[in-house]
Protein backbone atom coordinates (compact mmCIF):
# COMPACT_ATOMS: atom_id res chain seq x y z
CA UNK A 1 0.00 0.00 0.00
CA UNK A 2 1.33 3.52 1.08
CA UNK A 3 3.84 2.07 2.84
CA UNK A 4 5.44 0.33 0.22
CA UNK A 5 5.15 3.11 -1.93
CA UNK A 6 6.66 5.66 0.41
CA UNK A 7 9.73 3.11 1.09
CA UNK A 8 10.44 2.47 -2.61
CA UNK A 9 10.84 6.25 -3.00
CA UNK A 10 13.11 6.68 -0.09
CA UNK A 11 15.13 3.82 -1.77
CA UNK A 12 14.90 5.52 -4.90
CA UNK A 13 15.71 8.69 -3.55
CA UNK A 14 18.95 7.26 -1.54
CA UNK A 15 20.31 5.34 -4.15
CA UNK A 16 20.61 8.78 -6.74
CA UNK A 17 22.06 10.87 -3.28
CA UNK A 18 24.20 8.23 -2.60
CA UNK A 19 26.50 9.07 -5.58
CA UNK A 20 26.83 12.65 -4.61
CA UNK A 21 27.92 11.78 -1.21
CA UNK A 22 30.18 8.70 -2.01
CA UNK A 23 27.82 6.19 -0.70
CA UNK A 24 26.83 7.63 2.50
CA UNK A 25 24.13 9.92 3.68
CA UNK A 26 25.04 10.01 7.64
CA UNK A 27 27.64 12.05 9.23
CA UNK A 28 30.67 10.42 10.11
CA UNK A 29 30.87 12.53 13.33
CA UNK A 30 26.70 12.52 14.93
CA UNK A 31 25.59 10.14 12.45
CA UNK A 32 22.62 12.33 11.69
CA UNK A 33 21.38 12.20 8.06
CA UNK A 34 23.52 14.96 5.87
CA UNK A 35 20.39 16.63 4.50
CA UNK A 36 19.72 20.51 4.38
CA UNK A 37 22.83 21.47 6.26
CA UNK A 38 26.73 22.38 5.18
CA UNK A 39 28.25 19.13 4.17
CA UNK A 40 32.00 18.99 4.15
CA UNK A 41 34.26 16.44 3.01
CA UNK A 42 38.02 15.61 3.93
CA UNK A 43 40.15 15.43 1.22
CA UNK A 44 40.07 10.92 2.47
CA UNK A 45 36.48 11.18 1.30
CA UNK A 46 34.71 11.55 4.47
CA UNK A 47 31.28 13.51 5.22
CA UNK A 48 30.56 15.87 8.14
CA UNK A 49 28.05 18.21 8.83
CA UNK A 50 30.11 21.56 8.64
CA UNK A 51 29.09 22.00 12.49
CA UNK A 52 30.25 18.95 13.38
CA UNK A 53 33.85 19.87 12.12
CA UNK A 54 33.79 22.73 14.47
CA UNK A 55 33.99 20.43 16.96
CA UNK A 56 36.27 18.31 16.33
CA UNK A 57 39.56 19.17 18.72
CA UNK A 58 42.42 18.01 16.89
CA UNK A 59 43.00 18.36 12.50
CA UNK A 60 42.75 15.01 11.59
CA UNK A 61 39.95 13.51 10.13
CA UNK A 62 37.62 11.72 12.86
CA UNK A 63 36.89 8.43 11.10
CA UNK A 64 40.76 7.40 9.29
CA UNK A 65 43.48 9.97 10.98
CA UNK A 66 44.14 11.59 7.84
CA UNK A 67 45.47 15.09 8.26
CA UNK A 68 42.83 17.96 7.52
CA UNK A 69 44.25 21.34 5.76
CA UNK A 70 45.41 24.24 8.23
CA UNK A 71 43.19 26.29 6.42
CA UNK A 72 39.96 24.61 7.46
CA UNK A 73 40.38 25.88 11.06
CA UNK A 74 41.52 29.60 10.36
CA UNK A 75 41.22 32.32 8.28
CA UNK A 76 43.59 32.02 4.62
CA UNK A 77 45.23 35.37 5.49
CA UNK A 78 46.65 33.85 8.87
CA UNK A 79 50.37 33.54 8.92
CA UNK A 80 49.97 30.02 9.77
CA UNK A 81 47.05 29.00 7.76
CA UNK A 82 49.73 27.02 5.38
CA UNK A 83 52.57 25.93 8.14
CA UNK A 84 50.36 25.28 11.17
CA UNK A 85 51.26 25.87 15.03
CA UNK A 86 51.54 23.46 17.69
CA UNK A 87 48.34 22.05 19.08
CA UNK A 88 47.04 21.80 22.73
CA UNK A 89 44.25 19.88 23.61
CA UNK A 90 41.78 21.78 25.75
CA UNK A 91 40.26 18.99 27.02
CA UNK A 92 44.04 17.88 28.71
CA UNK A 93 43.82 18.41 32.35
CA UNK A 94 47.51 17.88 32.93
CA UNK A 95 48.53 21.26 30.75
CA UNK A 96 48.39 24.70 32.08
CA UNK A 97 45.86 26.65 30.03
CA UNK A 98 46.23 30.32 30.19
CA UNK A 99 43.45 32.56 31.52
CA UNK A 100 43.79 35.01 28.78
CA UNK A 101 43.09 33.87 25.58
CA UNK A 102 45.75 34.18 22.71
CA UNK A 103 48.64 33.14 24.78
CA UNK A 104 49.77 29.63 24.58
CA UNK A 105 49.49 26.74 27.04
CA UNK A 106 51.99 26.85 29.91
CA UNK A 107 53.06 23.35 29.39
CA UNK A 108 53.47 22.49 26.17
CA UNK A 109 53.63 25.77 24.43
CA UNK A 110 50.71 25.17 22.11
CA UNK A 111 47.20 26.66 21.13
CA UNK A 112 43.93 25.27 20.75
CA UNK A 113 42.78 23.94 16.89
CA UNK A 114 40.08 26.86 17.26
CA UNK A 115 42.26 29.29 18.89
CA UNK A 116 45.32 29.75 16.78
CA UNK A 117 48.25 32.20 18.32
CA UNK A 118 46.44 35.66 17.26
CA UNK A 119 47.54 37.52 13.66
CA UNK A 120 46.98 40.64 15.50
CA UNK A 121 46.93 42.15 19.24
CA UNK A 122 44.02 45.01 19.81
CA UNK A 123 44.80 46.90 23.08
CA UNK A 124 44.58 50.94 24.32
CA UNK A 125 42.98 51.49 20.86
CA UNK A 126 46.00 49.79 19.08
CA UNK A 127 46.41 47.15 16.43
CA UNK A 128 49.45 45.88 15.88
CA UNK A 129 50.54 42.87 14.08
CA UNK A 130 51.29 39.67 16.62
CA UNK A 131 54.93 37.73 16.29
CA UNK A 132 53.05 35.86 18.96
CA UNK A 133 53.62 32.87 16.21
CA UNK A 134 57.15 32.92 15.42
CA UNK A 135 58.37 33.01 19.20
CA UNK A 136 61.15 30.48 19.34
CA UNK A 137 60.84 27.37 21.52
CA UNK A 138 57.59 24.84 21.68
CA UNK A 139 55.07 27.93 21.22
CA UNK A 140 56.48 28.65 17.66
CA UNK A 141 55.44 27.68 14.52
CA UNK A 142 55.75 23.82 13.94
CA UNK A 143 56.31 21.82 10.71
CA UNK A 144 53.08 20.08 9.69
CA UNK A 145 54.68 16.75 10.70
CA UNK A 146 55.28 17.80 14.76
CA UNK A 147 52.01 19.75 14.77
CA UNK A 148 50.06 16.49 15.41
Amino acid sequence: GVYAAEQQNLQQWMQQSSSAWCGTLFCFQCSEPLELETVVETPCGHQFHGVCMRRVQDRRCPVCGEDLPWQWFMEASHPLATTGFTLCHPEDQAHQHPALPGLPCGTCGGYPLHRPPPAVLHGHGLTLRSYVHLAPGEGGAAPPAAAK
